[in-house]
């Protein structure tokens, strides 16, 4: 609940309330499913929103599921055609860095 302000703003707390943690809520909702009082609260807690006037829809919560992406099908000697069109053609000699002087300068030139 920490990590989300609507959540927090839904359970009427702020950000420097305390909120319990995953375990005591996992906890919690444990010991309502052994009690039988789990689906009644829910459908009380669903009846309660939809009286004050929102909508419940599922899946509103977006996850960061992974997903398969298509496989790259550019063979190997298509991949040697593209590097070797991207060189530059050079006339052979090596050329000098273009960050280095060909001639000193002088100061205030």
């Amino acid at each position: 609940m920490a990590d989300r302000l609507s959540w927090m703003h839904f359970c009427r707390r702020g950000p420097g309330d305390t909120v319990p943690d995953a375990d005591a809520l996992q906890d919690f909702r444990e010991a309502l499913i052994a009690a039988g009082a789990f689906d009644a609260l829910i459908a009380r807690l669903d009846r309660a929103i939809t009286e004050a006037g929102y909508l419940l829809m599922a899946g509103q919560i977006a996850d960061a599921t992974l997903v398969a992406a298509p496989r790259q099908r550019t063979t190997e000697a298509e991949k040697a055609r593209s590097r070797r069109a991207r060189r530059p053609v050079t006339s052979g000699r090596t050329s000098r860095p273009r960050h280095t002087r060909r001639t000193p300068t002088r100061a205030g030139r």
